[in-house]
C-alpha cells in the first residue's frame, strides 16, 4: 500500500464511494467501507462524526449513487444517458466538496477542476 496526501473533501468523497458500494451491496464494500472509515477518522480525529452526519457528506453519497445509478445504465445500453448528465452531477459532487471542505477546514479544495474558470 501507499499513502498519498489529499485535502479532506477528497478523503470524505473516496469514503462516500466506498458508501455507495456498501447500499449496493458489492462483494467486500464492508470491509473496505470499515477500513477507510477507521483509517479516516483515526486521521480526522473529534470532528468526524460531525462530517459524516453533515448535509454535505450526505450530498457527497447522494451525489454518488446518482452517479454510480448513471454509469451502470451506461454500462448496459451506451446511448441512453447523455456524457453532460455525468459532467453535471460530477460538477455538483465538486462543489460539494469545495463546501465541506470550507465549512470544516476553512480552506479551498486542491483538486483542480476542468471546466472550473469557462
Amino acid at each position: 500500500m501507499v499513502t498519498i496526501e489529499v485535502d479532506e473533501a477528497f478523503a470524505f468523497d473516496f469514503l462516500s464511494i466506498a458508501k455507495v458500494k456498501v447500499n449496493k451491496k458489492l462483494n467486500g464494500a464492508n470491509e473496505q467501507f470499515i477500513f477507510h472509515h477507521d483509517n479516516l477518522q483515526f486521521q480526522i480525529g473529534i470532528i468526524f462524526s460531525d462530517i459524516v452526519e453533515s448535509e454535505e457528506y450526505s450530498n457527497l453519497v447522494r451525489l454518488n449513487e446518482k452517479i454510480y445509478d448513471k454509469l451502470e445504465i451506461v454500462r448496459k445500453n451506451p446511448n441512453v444517458i447523455l456524457a453532460s448528465e455525468i459532467d453535471e452531477l460530477n460538477t455538483e459532487r465538486y462543489n460539494t466538496k469545495k463546501k465541506l471542505q470550507f465549512k470544516f477546514f476553512n480552506e479551498d479544495v486542491k483538486e483542480v477542476k476542468s471546466n472550473e474558470g469557462r
